[in-house]
């Protein structure tokens, strides 16, 4: 089955805005954030925060529920710089190799919240 210019063009577009968010969080000075995928379904936050900790002191993570990903924010962008760096492609024990990128910032999650939750006032 082929598909039709349009879904190539959707694909496209997705790619590109996902490829500028990317770019932003991580030029983003105050980013800490680092997003983990390709978790196995048994990881949890203490398995994370074993892998991570060596890199630096961490302020939180965070496995939403059912979701084989994860977040961890470090305290400072350095140390969130070098996970990535030296933990991508980690081959975790019942796992497959861990995808590392950068996470939203808190500015960008604010933001993604308040487009969806927060309506202007008419007046």
């Amino acid at each position: 089955a082929s598909r039709g210019l349009g879904d190539v063009y959707k694909r496209q577009h997705l790619a590109s805005a996902l490829t500028k968010a990317h770019a932003s969080s991580a030029l983003d000075p105050t980013n800490t954030t680092v997003f983990v995928g390709s978790l196995f379904s048994l990881a949890t936050e203490n398995t994370l925060h074993t892998l991570f900790a060596p890199f630096g002191p961490i302020q939180s993570i965070n496995i939403p529920r059912g979701q084989d990903c994860g977040f961890v924010q470090f305290a400072n962008k350095q140390d969130a710089a070098r996970a990535i760096a030296e933990m991508q492609g980690f081959q975790i024990v019942g796992g497959g190799a861990l995808r590392l990128s950068w996470g939203r910032s808190v500015g960008e999650k604010a933001a993604a919240s308040c487009s969806y939750t927060c309506r202007p006032t008419l007046g």
